[in-house]
Formats: C-alpha cells, structure tokens, sequence
C-alpha cells in the first residue's frame, strides 16, 4: 500500500461511466473517467485531524500526482488541496 509523507493524502478516484439513456456505456479516454470527487484511502502526518479515511472529498484536480499501484490508479494531493467533504 502507498503511504502518503508529509501533509499529503492519497485518494482513491470515483470513476464514472457515461451511459445513453438506453444504457450503453459509451467509452471514454482515461482524462475523462475521473472527476474531481475521491476517497481517502491514507493520510500522511498532518496537525489537523479534521479528515478521515474513508471521507469523499471534493479536490482540486490540478494539484495532484497520479499514481498507479497492483492496477489500481490512486492520487496523491496536499492536505490543503482538499477543498470540501462530502455525505
């Protein structure tokens, strides 16, 4: 597992899918099957205990390190790049 240094926060990014309204999954490039919507899967050492594993969070999508681990692709952001929590 990749674990985040410093005040950095790795996310796990929610994919989408763009459906016709009859259902087809149209294919898309992979810029396109992430939006700016991910979950924290690990924290790095932060003072501020206000985020949680687990939390979606809103990010700002120009600020990250994409990073792929056993065929998962993840984000490695700053903690103060997270912009709002989700739920």
């Amino acid at each position: 597992m990749i674990k985040p240094i410093g005040n950095r926060v790795l996310l796990e990014i929610e994919k989408i899918e763009k459906k016709t309204a009859s259902g087809i999954i149209l294919s898309t490039t992979t810029e396109d099957t992430y939006q700016n919507i991910a979950t924290i899967v690990a924290i790095g050492k932060v003072e501020d205990n206000s985020l949680e594993i687990g939390t979606k969070v809103v990010f700002d999508t120009t600020k990250t390190t994409k990073v792929k681990n056993e065929d998962k692709e993840y984000l490695i952001c700053n903690y103060e790049d997270i912009l709002a929590t989700l739920g």
